[in-house]
């Protein structure tokens, strides 16, 4: 989500501050990014971790980032 507000600035010849921010993850949803898609390990073996959350690292399953706010200004001449 992004907002923002300009303040406009008459007696300096008509140029803006812009203040923003931008919300990312704004619901804090917390869901895995990657999922065992193999049904069959090999021909005739079902995968027992099928469906279940994976990883490309050795950490563990990973997860969307946190919450975050980023916040700035602009001056436009």
């Amino acid at each position: 989500m992004h907002v923002d507000y300009a303040f406009k600035f008459k007696a300096m010849g008509g140029n803006r501050l812009v203040v923003l921010a931008d919300f990312f993850n704004l619901f804090n949803l917390q869901r895995t990014t990657g999922y065992d898609n193999f049904i069959e390990l090999e021909k005739g073996v079902t995968n027992p971790d099928f469906g279940g959350p994976v990883s490309e690292i050795v950490a563990g399953p990973q997860y969307q980032a946190p919450r975050q706010i980023r916040i700035g200004a602009r001056f436009e001449f």
